[in-house]
């Protein structure tokens, strides 16, 4: 910083980001123990998924209904497979 072509002092902004957000608010942005998503690639996945079934922008309220509907049932039945089987296997990879 020091070497830097800067005409502004920055050490007040970078002493605040050092103090607030490193040293004294690390839980804010540590995900460490962490339960749960640290994402939203699955909402976003399921969004990509649900745009590609109903294939249009802004979708009746019917149909839009019709395809939830079809999600949830196809859920119902994966999660009595679970119940039922348990968790599921992984194919193994052909050589």
């Amino acid at each position: 910083m020091d070497e830097a072509d800067i005409d502004i002092n920055t050490t007040p902004f970078c002493d605040y980001v050092t103090e607030y957000w490193v040293e004294n608010n690390r839980d804010i942005w540590s995900h460490f123990e962490n339960e749960g998503p640290r994402t939203t690639n699955h909402l976003e996945g399921w969004h990509n998924k649900l745009k590609k079934q109903v294939r249009c922008a802004h979708p009746n309220i019917f149909n839009l209904l019709k395809f939830l509907k079809q999600i949830q049932a196809a859920n119902e039945v994966t999660m009595i497979q679970y119940a039922a089987v348990g968790c599921p296997g992984y194919k193994k990879m052909k050589v």
